[in-house]
């Protein structure tokens, strides 16, 4: 049998310089909105953008959050 080894990890967010990335501006699709491809384009983004959780914002199933928020 092998010799188990325990091992922490540091999850100090402060020590390990993690941040939250959830509005970092990322690119959602490469494809170019042109006037002969909205509904590629359209079903691009819209999966891109449900991908990130962020898609009941773009319908108004979300309100918009606060100023303060």
């Amino acid at each position: 049998m092998a010799a188990s080894s325990l091992s922490t990890v540091n999850t100090n967010q402060t020590e390990i310089r993690a941040f939250r990335t959830e509005n970092v501006p990322v690119q959602v699709t490469t494809l170019r909105l042109t006037k002969d491809n909205y509904f590629p384009w359209s079903a691009a983004m819209t999966m891109g953008i449900a991908g990130r959780g962020r898609i009941a914002y773009i319908d108004g199933r979300n309100p918009e959050p606060a100023k303060t928020s």
